[in-house]
């Protein structure tokens, strides 16, 4: 019977992504990247959790405009949304904020059911209050939830 995951293979794999990322042509460019990454997160986060409206979870369906404008802008946002889930993907395997890169990647791109995941995840009760404690420090309103 043949394996459907072989271990081996996976093994094989990783050590030839670690060896051609460990050249140095690739591995400083990376760490130059994941640095100025890094610093730039120190003040995107804050900023994109500082501008969502204080009600933007209290309507049923998240609802979009239709002009030309609006469509053009969501197609530039889902774009540069995949791009950091790409670089936060190659992060996991390299210095730098993967997961963060691939967090902020998500909420920029639309897919469905995206904005009841993200209803799920501000009822969480240490999602909500880190969230608002960032907000009172910037002097925002906390976010309001349905307790649905």
């Amino acid at each position: 019977m043949q394996e459907i995951f072989n271990f081996n293979n996976l093994i094989q794999l990783i050590d030839k992504i670690a060896s051609f990322l460990m050249k140095k042509e690739i591995f400083l460019p990376l760490i130059a990247l994941s640095l100025i990454t890094f610093l730039i997160s120190l003040f995107l986060v804050p900023y994109i959790i500082i501008n969502i409206p204080e009600d933007y979870f209290l309507h049923d369906k998240r609802r979009y405009s239709r002009s030309f404008k609006h469509i053009l802008f969501r197609i530039v946002k889902n774009f540069f949304g995949i791009i950091l889930v790409i670089m936060g993907l190659v992060m996991l395997f390299t210095p730098g904020q993967g997961i963060l890169f691939i967090f902020i990647g998500f909420m920029l791109i639309n897919f469905p059911g995206k904005y009841r995941l993200e209803k799920r995840l501000i009822k969480n009760k240490k999602i909500y209050i880190i969230i608002n404690n960032i907000r009172k420090k910037y002097n925002k309103k906390p976010i309001i939830i349905n307790s649905d």
